[in-house]
C-alpha cells in the first residue's frame, strides 16, 4: 500500500470509534493501523468488523513509543498520522501526497485544524532569551511549517525511521512532535503546511480527562528542556541559554512553580538526554541560527 494510517488510542473509546466510522470515508483504500495504548482496553472487541491492524501494549507506553509501533507495522510508504479525536472535514489525501513526489527533501506535511472554532496547525518557533518558544500563527497559505503537529500529519516513512522516529524520552506526550520535525529540519529535510486537508480537532480531550493539570504542564516544561539539550548545537546559542536559565528559573517560577518542578524532572533524566543528544548529533547538517533566521523569514515574513 502506498498510503497508511496511523492511529494510537489511550482510552476514550467513543470518541475515537466516531471518528474512525467519520473518516473511512476519506480514507478508502488505505491501511489503517490501530495502537491501544492501554493494556485494560477492551477496544479489540470493538474493532470486529473493521478492516483494521490492530496492535495492543502491555503497559501504557506514550504518543511517542505507540506512533512509532503503528509506523514500524504500517506497509506504507506515506504514513498518516491522526490522533483518535480528529475527524476529518475536507480534502484529498492522494492529491496531498503528490507534494512529496515534487520534492525529495520533504519530510513531513500538516494541515488546516479547526479547533474550538479556531483555526490552527501552521507554527512559528522562535529564539527568545536563551530558550526555544513556539506560537500559532495566523497566515494559512501553504509554506513551510515549524513542525508538523503529531495530531494530523503526513510524513515519508522511511525518513521517518531514518531520523529514528519520535524520541521516547518526551513520553507520555508534548515536544515530540516539534522534536522529530526540527531534527528533520537539522537534517537538511522539510515540513510543510498545507491548508488541502482540514481536519477538526479539539485538543487535550484525552489528556486532560486522565491526567492532572499541574502534571501536565510539569511535563510540558521538561519536554521543553529536554528538547533544548538535546537539540541545540550552535555554541553561542547553548551559551545564552546557560546565562538566561538561573534568571528565567527564578522568574518564571515565581509566576508558575510547575516549571521548577519541570526543571528538575529533567535534571534527573539529564544522563539519558545526553545519550539522545549524542546519538540525535550524528544527522545535523544545517546550524540552529539558520533554521530560526529561515522560520522568521518564511513563516511571519521578517
Amino acid at each position: 500500500m502506498k498510503l497508511s494510517v496511523v492511529i494510537p488510542v489511550y482510552k476514550n473509546h467513543a470518541i475515537f470509534l466516531k471518528s474512525l466510522r467519520h473518516n473511512l470515508k476519506f480514507l478508502k483504500d488505505c491501511e489503517i493501523v490501530i495502537v491501544d495504548d492501554d493494556p485494560e482496553s477492551d477496544l479489540k472487541k470493538k474493532l470486529e468488523g473493521f478492516d483494521v491492524v490492530y496492535f495492543k501494549n502491555s503497559r501504557n507506553l506514550g504518543f511517542a513509543k505507540a506512533c512509532n509501533q503503528g509506523v514500524k507495522l504500517a506497509s506504507g510508504k506515506y504514513i498518516l498520522l491522526l490522533n483518535s479525536d480528529v475527524f476529518f472535514v475536507k480534502g484529498k489525501v492522494q492529491e496531498v501526497l503528490k507534494e512529496f513526489e515534487k520534492d525529495r527533501k520533504l519530510f513531513a506535511i500538516s494541515f488546516l485544524q479547526i479547533d474550538g472554532g479556531r483555526k490552527v496547525g501552521r507554527n512559528f518557533l522562535y529564539w527568545n532569551k536563551g530558550f526555544f518558544e513556539h506560537k500559532g500563527v495566523d497566515d494559512f497559505s501553504p509554506g513551510i511549517n515549524a513542525w508538523a503537529e503529531g495530531g494530523a500529519c503526513l510524513f515519508e516513512k522511511g525518513k521517518f525511521l531514518k531520523l529514528g522516529g519520535f524520541l521516547e524520552i518526551y513520553s507520555p506526550f508534548y515536544w515530540e512532535d516539534i522534536d522529530l520535525s526540527y531534527r528533520a529540519w537539522k537534517a537538511g529535510f522539510k515540513v510543510l503546511f498545507s491548508p488541502g486537508l482540514v481536519f477538526k480537532h479539539n485538543h487535550e480531550t484525552t489528556i486532560s480527562k486522565y491526567f492532572e493539570r499541574k502534571k501536565i504542564l510539569e511535563i510540558a516544561y521538561r519536554n521543553g528542556f529536554f528538547f533544548i539539550w538535546i537539540n541545540l548545537t550552535d555554541k553561542l546559542l547553548l551559551l545564552f541559554h546557560i546565562l538566561f536559565l538561573p534568571v528565567r528559573l527564578l522568574t518564571t517560577s515565581l509566576k508558575d512553580r510547575a516549571f521548577f518542578f519541570g526543571f528538575v524532572l529533567a535534571l534527573k533524566d539529564f544522563p539519558r538526554v545526553l545519550k539522545e543528544r549524542q546519538r540525535v548529533q550524528k544527522k545535523v547538517m544545517v546550524s540552529d541560527a539558520k533554521i530560526i533566521l529561515r522560520f522568521k523569514k518564511e513563516i511571519i515574513g521578517k
